[in-house]
């Protein structure tokens, strides 16, 4: 009965950690896609370059990094509460 346990802990611990990585990793990625996406030369030449039939991959990057980065910081911090509460 105590293994069950010492292993549900261990369980608990890597979700902790997996969680707060993944919410950390997912802060930065959003971070760096409001940063980069919100300025305005950035905007202007993704814009211009659509017009002539290309695409700006970074600034298509940084669109996708704010939005995924929010969802997966929610996520981590969902997982990292859920190991809190398996541990006790």
């Amino acid at each position: 009965m105590s293994n069950l346990s010492e292993s549900s802990r261990k369980n608990a611990a890597s979700l902790i950690v997996l969680g707060g990585v993944l919410a950390l990793a997912s802060a930065i990625a959003f971070l760096w896609g409001v940063n980069y996406s919100s300025n305005l030369s950035n905007a202007a030449y993704a814009g211009l370059a659509s017009l002539v039939g290309q695409t700006d991959s970074t600034y298509q990057l940084a669109l996708w990094a704010k939005n995924l980065g929010a969802v997966g910081f929610i996520i981590g911090v969902v997982m990292t509460i859920i190991g809190f509460v398996k541990r006790s």
